[in-house]
């Protein structure tokens, strides 16, 4: 990894201040916006199932294979809801290997 020479007598400075060696303060950066992220998507997530009466996505396909939601945009949202899982599976990811590494 390589740090811009201006931003590491920043970074030096940060972790003298908080007495953290600097590539613990890289990592610890990166886990926080990583967690960051992850709280937002599952905000989306649930905004999104709370048009739905705060069901899961399970349950909102099963309604709407039953008729009982109507396809557009359900199904829209199913795909949404997919892709939000997938993104959050990924960052866990990250999350884990980060953690093993500090």
């Amino acid at each position: 990894m390589k740090i811009s020479k201006s931003l590491l007598p920043l970074l030096n400075q940060i972790g003298l201040t908080i007495e953290m060696d600097i590539n613990k303060l890289i990592s610890e950066g990166i886990k926080s916006l990583l967690l960051q992220k992850q709280n937002v998507l599952k905000i989306d997530k649930l905004c999104l199932l709370s048009k739905y009466g705060n069901i899961s996505k399970n349950e909102l396909e099963n309604r709407i294979q039953s008729g009982e939601i109507a396809e557009h945009p359900a199904w829209e949202d199913v795909i949404f809801l997919e892709n939000i899982d997938s993104e959050l599976e990924k960052l866990d990811e990250y999350i884990e290997n980060i953690s093993k590494t500090t």
